[in-house]
């Protein structure tokens, strides 16, 4: 069910969306991703309990911001997260989690796959950026590895103005908040942004990669990511681009 407290004192709220679980060898999942629609806060039900990976949704409900209604959507494009919740604690907001603050601010230019190997492409324009990970890997690894690295180290003219944003501002904080320790806490964001990603980028075997379309033909480019830290924009490496047909 949705309930709406009126404030911080109310302690009762109200209800405005209730669903039950058809079945009983359900389990119920608060965070689930509509690839389709990744900027949606969405609900659902998995067969599967205490899963590692990522399972697909057996149910789905998308919530409504505006009256808290919880509507049935197909779940064929629904996978619900299974979070270790080791990383940034977003305050149990699932509205601004950074990928739906990214889609939110650049509509149509994410592409998720939230299931086997993970991987988000971002492509603001022709061409786009490409994160992925190896299979096993935590979701919100790869999530706060994406903003972070969109945040202070894209290239595209389009996420200046996005920058100087509130919201992403306060996202980007707190994904550092909850990633900066030890030999990460530096003088600045930028320095902890960069230590942050050299982390992640080993413990979760994560690679980025440059994507552009050339006459209906996929041109991808591995981006060095210690050059790109260190120069402060996106750093590729020629020798190791490869052409494909369609999209992953």
């Amino acid at each position: 069910m949705t309930v709406v407290h009126q404030d911080s004192e109310d302690h009762c709220g109200t209800i405005r969306g209730i669903r039950s679980i058809p079945n009983g060898h359900l389990d119920f999942a608060e965070d689930c991703v509509d690839t389709e629609h990744p900027a949606d806060v969405v609900l659902g039900t998995t067969r599967t309990k205490r899963l590692r990976s990522s399972p697909a949704a057996v149910h789905a409900w998308k919530v409504d911001l505006e009256s808290f209604a919880l509507i049935p959507i197909p779940s064929k494009t629904v996978t619900c997260i299974s979070r270790s919740y080791a990383g940034t604690d977003y305050g149990e907001d699932l509205v601004n989690t950074p990928v739906r603050e990214l889609a939110r601010a650049f509509p149509d230019s994410l592409r998720l796959k939230p299931r086997g190997p993970l991987s988000i492409e971002f492509c603001p324009d022709n061409t786009c950026d490409w994160f992925v990970a190896e299979r096993g890997v935590a979701w919100e690894d790869l999530e706060d590895f994406v903003y972070l690295f969109t945040y202070f180290f894209s290239d595209y003219f389009v996420v200046q103005d996005w920058r100087s944003q509130m919201v992403s501002t306060r996202i980007a904080g707190q994904v550092l908040a909850g990633r900066v320790s030890g030999s990460c806490v530096r003088d600045t964001d930028l320095a902890k942004a960069q230590c942050v990603l050299r982390k992640l980028a080993l413990r979760s075997r994560i690679k980025v990669y440059a994507v552009r379309y050339d006459e209906k033909v996929r041109a991808v480019t591995r981006v060095s990511l210690n050059k790109t830290l260190a120069a402060g924009t996106v750093a590729t490496n020629p020798k190791q681009e490869s052409m494909e047909s369609s999209t992953p």
